[in-house]
């Protein structure tokens, strides 16, 4: 039996736009919709970044940014503390 795992994502916009400002959410939760998560490490970002979604053409350069100036890392991992409903549009809220 193969079992597959998706990679389930949520991309935020910031009313006010602070690069990388979600290094500075690592320990805390965050309530979107009826979830809430906790955020607990940044991401180290894989080869993948360099593939382009549209014409699947490769360009390493974004890793190569990533490795250079962040450490490969570019966004953070969170675990669901309260299970729920999150929609488009729903508004991300810091807790605590």
């Amino acid at each position: 039996m193969i079992t597959f795992v998706s990679r389930p994502n949520i991309v935020l916009e910031q009313a006010d736009v602070v690069p990388f400002a979600e290094e500075d959410w690592i320990g805390r939760r965050i309530q979107m919709g009826e979830v809430v998560v906790e955020v607990f490490k940044k991401c180290k970002r894989c080869s993948m970044v360099n593939i382009d979604p549209e014409n699947y053409s490769v360009d390493p350069s974004p890793l190569k940014t990533f490795a250079a100036s962040r450490q490969a890392c570019f966004g953070v991992y969170a675990s669901v503390v309260e299970t729920g409903v999150v929609r488009v549009g729903d508004v991300a809220r810091l807790l605590g």
